[in-house]
Protein backbone atom coordinates (compact mmCIF):
# COMPACT_ATOMS: atom_id res chain seq x y z
CA UNK A 1 0.00 0.00 0.00
CA UNK A 2 1.55 3.74 -0.91
CA UNK A 3 2.02 6.19 2.02
CA UNK A 4 3.17 9.01 0.56
CA UNK A 5 5.14 11.80 1.80
CA UNK A 6 2.56 14.33 2.84
CA UNK A 7 5.01 17.06 4.69
CA UNK A 8 6.03 19.73 2.22
CA UNK A 9 9.67 19.37 1.15
CA UNK A 10 10.80 21.80 -1.45
CA UNK A 11 12.99 19.51 -3.45
CA UNK A 12 9.91 16.97 -4.10
CA UNK A 13 7.28 19.85 -4.86
CA UNK A 14 10.52 21.47 -7.03
CA UNK A 15 10.57 18.01 -8.78
CA UNK A 16 6.90 17.50 -9.23
CA UNK A 17 7.35 21.25 -10.86
CA UNK A 18 9.14 19.77 -13.27
CA UNK A 19 8.01 16.85 -14.64
CA UNK A 20 4.61 19.09 -14.63
CA UNK A 21 6.15 21.52 -16.82
CA UNK A 22 7.85 18.81 -18.89
CA UNK A 23 4.17 18.54 -20.43
CA UNK A 24 3.69 14.50 -20.80
CA UNK A 25 2.72 13.66 -17.57
CA UNK A 26 -0.15 14.90 -15.53
CA UNK A 27 -0.12 15.76 -11.72
CA UNK A 28 -2.68 12.20 -10.93
CA UNK A 29 0.05 10.62 -13.23
CA UNK A 30 3.03 11.82 -11.08
CA UNK A 31 1.32 11.02 -8.04
CA UNK A 32 0.45 7.55 -8.77
CA UNK A 33 4.71 7.00 -8.10
CA UNK A 34 5.25 5.36 -4.64
CA UNK A 35 7.69 8.52 -4.25
CA UNK A 36 5.65 11.05 -4.58
CA UNK A 37 2.49 12.65 -2.28
CA UNK A 38 -1.06 12.03 -3.42
CA UNK A 39 -2.37 14.45 -5.80
CA UNK A 40 -4.78 15.81 -3.05
CA UNK A 41 -1.74 16.77 -0.63
CA UNK A 42 -0.35 19.17 -3.69
CA UNK A 43 -3.68 20.88 -3.53
CA UNK A 44 -3.52 21.25 -0.29
CA UNK A 45 0.36 22.31 -0.46
CA UNK A 46 -1.11 25.51 -2.99
CA UNK A 47 -3.72 26.41 -0.89
CA UNK A 48 -1.69 26.64 2.46
CA UNK A 49 -0.68 30.40 2.79
CA UNK A 50 2.81 29.75 4.24
CA UNK A 51 3.96 28.09 0.45
CA UNK A 52 3.82 31.14 -1.80
CA UNK A 53 7.11 29.90 -3.43
CA UNK A 54 5.81 26.94 -4.54
CA UNK A 55 2.05 28.39 -5.53
CA UNK A 56 4.29 30.39 -8.09
CA UNK A 57 6.58 28.03 -9.13
CA UNK A 58 3.61 25.77 -9.96
CA UNK A 59 1.93 28.21 -11.63
CA UNK A 60 5.13 28.73 -14.00
CA UNK A 61 5.17 25.28 -14.31
CA UNK A 62 1.53 24.70 -15.81
CA UNK A 63 1.99 27.93 -18.20
CA UNK A 64 5.40 25.79 -19.54
CA UNK A 65 3.15 22.45 -19.90
CA UNK A 66 1.15 24.17 -22.08
CA UNK A 67 3.50 25.40 -23.91
CA UNK A 68 5.37 21.95 -24.23
CA UNK A 69 1.91 20.70 -25.33
CA UNK A 70 1.72 23.15 -27.95
CA UNK A 71 4.70 22.46 -29.69
CA UNK A 72 3.61 18.29 -29.12
CA UNK A 73 0.93 19.71 -31.62
CA UNK A 74 3.26 20.40 -33.96
CA UNK A 75 5.00 17.05 -34.03
CA UNK A 76 2.15 15.35 -34.38
CA UNK A 77 1.15 17.33 -37.18
CA UNK A 78 4.00 17.09 -38.97
CA UNK A 79 4.05 13.55 -38.83
CA UNK A 80 1.54 12.42 -40.69
CA UNK A 81 0.98 12.77 -44.32
CA UNK A 82 -2.56 12.99 -45.58
CA UNK A 83 -2.04 11.48 -49.21
CA UNK A 84 -0.24 7.99 -47.88
CA UNK A 85 -1.84 7.90 -44.11
CA UNK A 86 -5.32 6.13 -42.91
CA UNK A 87 -8.11 7.88 -42.63
CA UNK A 88 -8.21 6.57 -38.86
CA UNK A 89 -4.40 7.90 -38.56
CA UNK A 90 -5.84 11.17 -39.25
CA UNK A 91 -8.33 11.20 -37.46
CA UNK A 92 -6.40 9.81 -34.48
CA UNK A 93 -3.67 12.85 -34.55
CA UNK A 94 -6.68 15.17 -35.17
CA UNK A 95 -8.14 13.71 -32.00
CA UNK A 96 -4.61 14.50 -30.23
CA UNK A 97 -4.43 17.91 -31.50
CA UNK A 98 -7.93 18.47 -30.25
CA UNK A 99 -7.38 17.13 -26.38
CA UNK A 100 -4.12 19.40 -26.37
CA UNK A 101 -5.66 22.23 -27.33
CA UNK A 102 -7.96 21.95 -24.85
CA UNK A 103 -5.47 21.38 -22.60
CA UNK A 104 -3.09 24.31 -23.33
CA UNK A 105 -6.50 26.22 -23.59
CA UNK A 106 -7.38 25.76 -19.56
CA UNK A 107 -3.22 26.25 -18.99
CA UNK A 108 -3.40 29.14 -19.97
CA UNK A 109 -6.48 31.09 -21.30
CA UNK A 110 -4.74 34.44 -21.50
CA UNK A 111 -1.84 32.78 -23.99
CA UNK A 112 -4.00 30.54 -25.69
CA UNK A 113 -7.72 31.19 -25.70
CA UNK A 114 -9.32 33.12 -28.74
CA UNK A 115 -8.57 36.67 -28.72
CA UNK A 116 -11.71 38.39 -28.64
CA UNK A 117 -11.70 42.08 -30.34
CA UNK A 118 -14.06 44.88 -29.05
CA UNK A 119 -14.48 47.83 -31.26
CA UNK A 120 -17.29 50.60 -31.15
CA UNK A 121 -19.41 52.72 -33.80
CA UNK A 122 -19.93 55.63 -33.30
Amino acid sequence: MKTPPTRYNHKLAALICTKLASGNDSLQKICSDNNFPHHSTVYRWLKDADKPDFVLTYLFAREAQADSLCEEMISIADTFDEEKDSAVKIARARLRIDVRKWKALRLSPKKYGAKLHHTTQT
